[in-house]
């Protein structure tokens, strides 16, 4: 199950630059959970969702690294928010 959503997660970043605690998947995911599919089932599903993964990672805009700078000049901010200077 983790597997799965770990890598449908990914490929929604990657697809969509954007994150979503809702997963969509949540069905195939507690029916993973519960065990209805054998470990050769839950296999051959992360082999063919790692298989989408490759392909959204070529296909994304996103960039290869982070802007660094950015990221922590917004760590920054939000902590100079939290602590009210």
């Amino acid at each position: 199950m983790h597997s799965i959503r770990l890598i449908t997660s990914a490929i929604e970043i990657l697809e969509t630059g954007d994150f979503s605690t809702f997963r969509s998947n949540r069905r195939l995911l507690l029916e993973c959970r519960k065990g209805n599919y054998s470990f050769k089932e839950a296999l051959e599903m992360i082999t063919m969702y790692d298989h989408h993964l490759k392909i959204a990672m070529q296909k994304s805009e996103l960039p290869d690294y982070p802007d660094y700078n950015k990221v922590n000049e917004l760590l920054i901010e939000i902590n100079r928010k939290g602590l009210h200077f």
